[in-house]
């Protein structure tokens, strides 16, 4: 009697550690998979099947949602971080969740004033702004939440209106939107008050107090000092034998197809079953295929009616870029630079960014028909930070020089100057 007793509370542990063991397996994996706020529990199931959580593809794809510009206005003063450090994406993830409050309690979108949005940004708030116009509820579900709002913004941000209520406004530059929400005043200075002021000022603070300052994108944010002493890069761009069976070997075609024929600009062509694959020395690649929705690594699981979202797209094609032509171009870093749709036909457009800043070199474009893929093209690029340090107007000096007119933004990026060489300017987009 006294043996099987002992038989029985052996069986209830084992019971007992074997649901704790399952319960970390989950907890695991939706704490990775919460960062993209996508499918958490279909790769928690995926998980329980396979032994191992799929963490690098999470991180991959919530690292999606790091905007270019951040700022933290506060009692105190303004805090500002923007792409290209470590201090952006660490910020970022400090407030991100602020957000998902904000985004998942938004009530209807009110049209509001440029004047009310620019005070707005000088109230108690958070800031951040992307370099492409990204569909509120697919930023909504990157950070784990959801809205029903359809409207492509570049900037959000959630202020305080008064002493009790917190908004969410957002813009595309043209149309102003402002909701309203159940997040909380207090909790949005909790937020804030992480963050130490370091001196930002929005391009439009300045142009109150400088005529100078009147040509430059009023929303873009100035540190001191962050626009100086930037450096020159090269580049060379190549596709190795690695590289060229790896993307094969993603696209699901065959690494040994005979080359076809050369073209007149100098394109290596191969005439698949599938579609047309092109390949030039410079690293550049394109395939297009016979049939929308045969590029099975860009397809992902579709929905109820056949076709993807938006997030879906977005998804697809980073992951792709991160494994392809993003996966090593040394001092470079890749992110989504532009969304754009024209009726059926939508384009994603991932570029090289060199100290937070914008290429004129894309890294990767992707043609969606119906939301289906059709095409891709990667530019497989190194880029490598030489000892010479760029000579560049300051902001102040750069703006004065355009035309009063001007209607053009100004913006600081890195332009192709000659051969191999990208310098740092400031250009109007």
């Amino acid at each position: 009697m006294k043996r099987r007793g002992i038989e029985t509370v052996k069986s209830i542990l084992i019971i007992l550690l074997s649901v704790s063991a399952v319960a970390m397996i989950l907890q695991t994996a939706l704490f990775q998979e919460g960062l993209s706020g996508y499918g958490s529990l279909r790769n928690a199931v995926k998980v329980l099947y396979s032994g191992t959580v799929p963490a690098t593809e999470n991180m991959e794809t919530a690292a999606a949602a790091v905007p270019v510009q951040m700022a933290a206005t506060g009692e105190t003063g303004r805090y500002a971080a923007v792409r290209g450090t470590d201090e952006l994406e660490a910020a970022f993830t400090k407030t991100s969740a602020i957000f998902s409050e904000a985004l998942g309690s938004a009530g209807e979108a009110v049209p509001i004033g440029s004047g009310e949005w620019y005070r707005a940004l000088e109230k108690t708030g958070i800031y951040i702004a992307f370099d492409s116009k990204i569909p509120v509820y697919v930023l909504a579900k990157w950070l784990s939440s959801q809205c029903p709002h359809t409207f492509a913004a570049s900037r959000y941000l959630v202020c305080c209106t008064d002493a009790d209520t917190v908004a969410l406004l957002y813009t595309d530059g043209e149309e102003y939107f402002s909701c309203s929400t159940s997040a909380l005043p207090r909790s949005l200075d909790e937020y804030i008050f992480l963050f130490r002021p370091n001196g930002a000022r929005f391009g439009f603070e300045l142009a109150a107090v400088s005529d100078s300052y009147k040509n430059v994108d009023p929303c873009s944010l100035t540190v001191g000092g962050m626009n100086e002493g930037l450096y020159l890069y090269s580049y060379r761009g190549a596709i190795s034998s690695e590289q060229y069976s790896s993307l094969m070997e993603k696209l699901v075609l065959n690494p040994y197809a005979e080359k076809g024929y050369v073209d007149k600009d100098g394109w290596d062509v191969y005439l698949l079953s599938g579609g047309t694959l092109k390949v030039r020395s410079d690293g550049q690649v394109s395939y297009r295929v016979t049939e929308p929705g045969r590029i099975d690594a860009l397809g992902l699981q579709p929905g109820k009616d056949g076709y993807l979202d938006d997030t879906q797209i977005i998804e697809a094609t980073r992951g792709f870029t991160m494994a392809s032509a993003g996966a090593d171009c040394g001092d470079a870093d890749v992110y989504l630079s532009a969304y754009e749709k024209d009726g059926e036909r939508i384009t994603v457009t991932y570029s090289f960014y060199i100290d937070g800043l914008l290429t004129d070199i894309f890294a990767a474009r992707y043609v969606y028909e119906g939301s289906r893929p059709v095409q891709l093209e990667l530019n497989y690029k190194v880029f490598l930070r030489q000892n010479t340090q760029t000579d560049i107007l300051q902001p102040q000096f750069a703006a004065a020089i355009y035309p009063e007119g001007m209607s053009g933004m100004m913006r600081m990026g890195y332009e192709t100057k000659s051969a191999g060489i990208l310098s740092a300017c400031w250009m109007i987009r």
